[in-house]
């Protein structure tokens, strides 16, 4: 009834097939929950190309479905509570190699108990992030102690990394995220000092190229397959992605690229795509591209830019 807590699911068809089916799916309602009248917000599905629809409340009780569930409950409305939070070292060098840092938290929640814990840490630019889920080592999900080993890379940004925000949820969903402030004032550390020979270069697109340039899917499906030559000076190419949009731009296809050559200094990335049958036709185009290294530098390479390139 607040918003605050949502249960969704996937449902599976049973029966019939994909043009006229029947989907069932069996969602669980968890012990402190919050209580009342529940509702059904929206409902979607997708085709095989991707068309799709929200379905709001309002339509849903127009065609005369169901959208209420009543819920009785002895509700957990609060938050978990952050006792504690540590890591170590406070301070690390990755001029020759990976430096690791041990985040350690202790976690209490009054009902429901904690289902998940999340620690992040920010550059001095906010252009790279390191995040991890903490696991817990002893206790139990009402007072318990939480670990988790992050792995900073070598070239990755030096200087004061601050942790900008830390969150834990319980298990019926209510979570909240406390900022750096709130930390400092509770005496927590949140400032890591890395030392690095930093690496601030995003990949760069030397070729991009697919094959065919025309398909037909009226048939069947058809493949394209997308090569693309790209180098990085100093940590390497970590991940390649490409994407084609249609003319009205409701449906997309994406596919990341795969190594088939070179190194990650300078390689060839190869993948292909599968358009499937009945697909919008017309003039699909690339929007943009993207690469990544591996400390996280990225740029996004738009139409204009890479007509400019002459790919």
């Amino acid at each position: 009834p607040s918003g605050n807590q949502t249960r969704g699911i996937g449902l599976t068809r049973i029966s019939g097939d994909k043009y006229d089916g029947t989907y069932q799916g069996t969602m669980t309602f968890p012990q402190y929950g919050e209580g009342g009248e529940w509702k059904i917000p929206y409902v979607q599905a997708g085709d095989v190309v991707g068309n799709y629809r929200y379905r709001y409340e309002s339509e849903l009780i127009a065609q005369g479905f169901p959208t209420k569930l009543n819920v009785t409950s002895s509700p957990d409305s609060v938050a978990p509570v952050w006792q504690s939070l540590s890591f170590t070292p406070t301070s690390i060098d990755t001029t020759t190699g990976n430096a690791t840092v041990t985040v350690t938290a202790r976690i209490t929640d009054d009902l429901a108990g904690v289902n998940w814990v999340n620690v992040w840490f920010s550059t001095p630019s906010g252009n790279q992030t390191r995040g991890i889920g903490l696991t817990r080592i002893s206790g139990d999900k009402y007072d318990g102690t939480y670990q988790g080993t992050m792995t900073f890379p070598q070239y990755g940004e030096g200087g004061e990394w601050k942790i900008p925000y830390v969150q834990a949820s319980d298990v019926v969903g209510n979570y909240r995220y406390r900022y750096e402030s709130e930390l400092i004032d509770q005496g927590f550390p949140t400032k890591l000092n890395v030392t690095s020979d930093h690496d601030a270069v995003a990949p760069v697109w030397q070729t991009l190229s697919f094959s065919p340039t025309s398909i037909d899917t009226t048939t069947g499906n058809a493949t394209l397959t997308v090569t693309a030559r790209v180098t990085d000076d100093i940590s390497g190419v970590n991940a390649i992605n490409v994407w084609f949009s249609s003319p009205s731009g409701n449906q997309t296809r994406g596919i990341g690229l795969t190594r088939i050559s070179g190194d990650k200094y300078d390689g060839t990335y190869q993948g292909t795509m599968t358009f499937p049958q009945y697909g919008e036709g017309g003039e699909w185009k690339i929007p943009y591209v993207q690469a990544n290294d591996i400390v996280g530098n990225y740029r996004y390479v738009y139409e204009s830019d890479l007509i400019a390139l002459g790919f």
